[in-house]
């Protein structure tokens, strides 16, 4: 979808051979604008994060929108290289680096009347999550993998509304949403109890990862949303989060939470 508005697409994933492929396929499809450039990026390891954001800012000055997609869910308690529990590395840490790190070329390429963006993939599974473990964060003490989940689904929401609030006090030309995509038919779900139960219902029940994409892309380049930050969308579609998504005390103290663990200074400056 985004190929066909003829724009460059910088793909971060681990394997660089599925990466290139997908713009094969896509040729294969009729699918004759637009460029896909492949780089390497494992967004649960810190280092990687580093690496990939500097070889896009040395190849990109401006970043008109960017989509932190990668996620994973249901697995076991396994830890990253850094030490955090994967599906919060994976879902919430690696992309709020990314972010910082991209920040700057996103502020470069914002105009007053065609805002850049940042859409952070979220879930519905937020609304499920009732705090953040802030004193065991990894959660190692009871670890419960569809909560682990939660958390670093609201952990996303949560981020997703104090930048916004953040990036309007300064007066970037940039917005942020978080986007449900829907229940899509991924790998995403193969550690899940329903699926291993039900193996036969995601083909019948769950949307196909096309469909999944469309409230991403609405999220990206609708004009209806122009100025309209801070949204968490599903179905195209604005909603209200959860109720501790809003809490901007609780926005705040993850930001610095964050920030701390990464050792991050001055967020998203040059």
């Amino acid at each position: 979808m985004l190929l066909q508005c003829d724009i460059t697409i910088v793909i971060g994933c681990r394997n660089i051979k599925q990466g290139e492929a997908l713009l094969g396929i896509f040729r294969k499809e009729g699918i004759t604008k637009g460029k896909i450039d492949v780089m390497k990026l494992d967004i649960s390891v810190m280092d990687s994060v580093k690496e990939f954001a500097k070889a896009v800012r040395e190849k990109y000055p401006l970043i008109h929108y960017l989509i932190n997609n990668a996620g994973i869910m249901f697995g076991p308690y396994v830890e990253t290289r850094d030490g955090y529990e994967s599906q919060f590395s994976t879902n919430y840490l690696g992309h709020f680096l990314l972010t910082h790190l991209l920040l700057p070329r996103i502020k470069d390429a914002g105009k007053e009347d065609d805002m850049a963006r940042i859409v952070n993939v979220s879930s519905c599974a937020h609304m499920v999550a009732a705090e953040i473990n802030f004193a065991d964060i990894n959660n190692r003490s009871e670890y419960i993998t569809g909560w682990a989940y939660a958390q670093s689904k609201l952990a996303q929401v949560l981020f997703t509304n104090y930048l916004e609030d953040l990036l309007r006090r300064e007066g970037a030309f940039v917005q942020v949403h978080a986007v449900h995509p829907g229940i899509v038919n991924t790998e995403l779900f193969d550690g899940s109890y329903l699926k291993n139960m039900a193996p036969w219902l995601p083909a019948y029940f769950f949307k196909s990862p096309e469909r999944g994409a469309v409230p991403i892309v609405y999220a990206c380049l609708s004009s209806q949303l122009e100025g309209k930050g801070g949204t968490y969308i599903t179905n195209c579609e604005v909603y209200p989060p959860s109720e501790i998504a809003k809490s901007t005390e609780l926005q705040k103290k993850l930001f610095d939470f964050t920030k701390d663990i990464l050792k991050i200074e001055d967020f998203g400056k040059k």
